[in-house]
């Protein structure tokens, strides 16, 4: 339904708008409801001009039900995301440009970048993209969508855990499309050292009905 802000809430909260947004989404958390109020969380991602992701943190917005009036916003507050604990934070989802929100991976392992554009990102991580399938040679296959696999990656063991390299992964994935029926499922690998951050996406398009 349409909402209107407090105009008090609207002057608190107008020196707060992002100076460096290039896109934003919001991700429903969780609502609560009582007789007198209605309130929602949501987590707040946002994308800047050189491509950078954030997790902005979590929101919560109060919905006061007025006495024959429309329902009003009369409560914000903002806690804010605390740092990652990985140097290079790691992404995944349809995409930066998909409408749907992307997420950060929680890894057991940091990626490694060795300081000449290179990485090394754990195996874990994989199964974003697609089924992990070991080989008997110790190399992993990815299995895609409609049981494509891909040629297998070598795997490295590093302080007791399985890491592949960041170009093979990237020939083996980037770029490849599978067609099905039902479905086509583009995917892509997107290293930027320079921002410190991985894309590892998965886009689903679905013909329409």
């Amino acid at each position: 339904m349409p909402l209107a802000v407090a105009p008090a809430l609207q002057e608190q909260l107008a020196p707060f708008r992002p100076a460096d947004a290039e896109q934003v989404w919001v991700r429903l958390v969780d609502t609560q409801e009582t007789d007198e109020a209605f309130s929602f969380q949501v987590q707040v991602i946002r994308r800047d001009s050189a491509g950078r992701l954030a997790l902005e943190g979590d929101d919560e917005v109060l919905v006061s039900y007025l006495e024959g009036g429309e329902p009003l916003v009369t409560g914000y507050a903002h806690a804010a995301a605390g740092a990652p604990d990985l140097a290079v934070a790691v992404w995944y989802g349809a995409g930066p440009e998909d409408a749907a929100a992307p997420a950060l991976l929680d890894l057991p392992a940091a990626v490694l970048a060795d300081g000449a554009g290179g990485y090394r990102v754990s195996v874990e991580a994989l199964a974003v993209l697609g089924e992990i399938a070991w080989q008997e040679d110790g190399s992993v296959s990815l299995v895609l969508a409609g049981g494509t696999r891909t040629e297998p990656l070598s795997v490295a063991e590093i302080e007791g855990r399985s890491y592949v390299q960041g170009t093979d992964l990237e020939a083996a994935v980037d770029g490849r499309r599978v067609d099905l029926s039902d479905a086509g499922y583009t995917y892509a690998v997107d290293w930027r050292p320079d921002l410190g951050q991985l894309g590892l996406w998965r886009a689903v398009r679905r013909p329409m009905s």
